[in-house]
């Protein structure tokens, strides 16, 4: 049984991404639009495949999360979604089932902070 990493342990901050941008704040809110407008659909795909025991596709969908994700945090949300792919791609359907609800969670705190920074920042 695999133990996910639970998101909450590191309180999420653009910081460390800012810091990687060479702390390019119109970058920084140019990805997040991205996330913003990319990631829902695609968590909504990838438990569509999970649902389907489609392993290769969900894996493919899994891991464009994952580069997303690690866009703006390195740490466990990162991770988190790494278990996650890794999983899929062994079939792994219980570490899955495991792993999806933190996955889930990390991606909708990425999406809020995203948000929050899209509607705070000038465009």
């Amino acid at each position: 049984m695999a133990t996910p990493n639970d998101s909450r342990t590191v309180p999420f901050t653009f910081t460390s991404a800012l810091k990687r941008l060479g702390g390019d704040r119109q970058l920084l809110r140019e990805l997040a639009i991205i996330f913003y407008t990319d990631a829902p659909p695609v968590l909504k795909d990838l438990k569509r495949h999970i649902a389907a025991r489609d392993s290769e596709e969900a894996a493919k969908l899994a891991h464009a999360l994952k580069g997303l994700v690690v866009t703006f945090d390195d740490a466990d949300r990162g991770h988190s979604m790494s278990d996650l792919v890794r999983s899929l791609r062994e079939e792994e359907w219980q570490t899955t089932q495991e792993l999806l609800p933190h996955c889930e969670r990390a991606i909708e705190e990425v999406t809020r902070e995203c948000e929050k920074l899209i509607s705070n920042s000038p465009i």
